[in-house]
């Protein structure tokens, strides 16, 4: 069978956005039935972040499906397979925000719109992600700011432990690792 891992991931892929459709198809009709007809209904900004949780939740799905929906042509041969939506980076990301909205929505329908606070974890969750990623921005910073300077940066750190050393202890001369070596081998022979 020729293409059996493309087919396969076509298939998961089709599988995946079906559920995600379904999945947020139940949780706002829920929701519009629970708040509007079973509870009372909702204030001006309740339908605010009701509707930005929808719409953003909505607009990822259909990003998803762009990048992911398999494409067939007349004859029902596959010609694109799609990205994979289980693998991990922005894909992943963008999945779990969703199941996160869907969640926050569904609970928003049994519970209070008071739920619609944890919205505020997404930035410390963004904030999270993104410390090693700017702890990397700035060490790459760093090394063109010595490139800038013409030092590589195991050059400057050399330098420094140098001046350090000469700094620490000026009266006994600086001797290099193989030196040392030399003579801690010496040491550990000449004892008897």
């Amino acid at each position: 069978m020729a293409n059996a891992a493309q087919k396969k991931l076509a298939a998961q892929n089709k599988h995946i956005l079906t559920f995600m459709l379904a999945a947020d198809l139940i949780v706002n009709v829920l929701f519009w039935i629970l708040r509007f007809f079973v509870r009372s209904g909702l204030s001006k900004f309740s339908k605010f972040v009701y509707a930005f949780a929808s719409i953003s939740s909505g607009f990822l799905h259909y990003q998803l499906h762009r990048a992911a929906a398999p494409k067939y042509d007349a004859r029902g041969s596959l010609l694109y397979v799609g990205q994979d939506l289980l693998q991990e980076g922005v894909t992943s990301y963008m999945v779990d925000y969703m199941y996160f909205s869907w969640i926050l929505i569904f609970l928003a329908a049994l519970t209070s719109v008071k739920v619609f606070a944890f919205y505020l974890l997404v930035p410390i969750f963004v904030v999270y992600k993104a410390a090693p990623l700017l702890k990397m921005l700035l060490q790459q910073l760093k090394n063109f700011k010595n490139q800038a300077l013409n030092q590589p940066p195991q050059q400057q750190q050399q330098q420094q432990q140098q001046q350090h050393q000469q700094h620490a202890t000026p009266s006994e001369p600086v001797l290099s690792k193989r030196q040392q070596k030399l003579r801690k081998k010496a040491a550990k022979y000449s004892r008897p």
